[in-house]
């Protein structure tokens, strides 16, 4: 089941298949807790997320985001 969070800030929410919800990603310890991690996308993972949602995105955000990180 998937929901979008009530929220009143500017954060636009995009669902993603569970199957592929962990691919590319990495969990990151945070210093100085006591086992908190948060999970972070590779660069890969990120401009390939970028091209496939163009539509909402805009074109040029994808192809920028390769040109920065190649």
């Amino acid at each position: 089941m998937s929901w979008i969070p009530a929220t009143e800030g500017a954060i636009i929410w995009h669902l993603f298949d569970k199957a592929t919800f962990d691919l590319g990603r990495d969990a990151i310890d945070i210093p100085g807790t006591d086992a908190l991690q948060i999970g972070l996308y590779s660069p890969e993972r990120c401009i390939a997320d970028a091209y496939r949602l163009r539509g909402k995105l805009g074109y040029e955000i994808a192809t920028q985001a390769l040109r920065t990180w190649g």
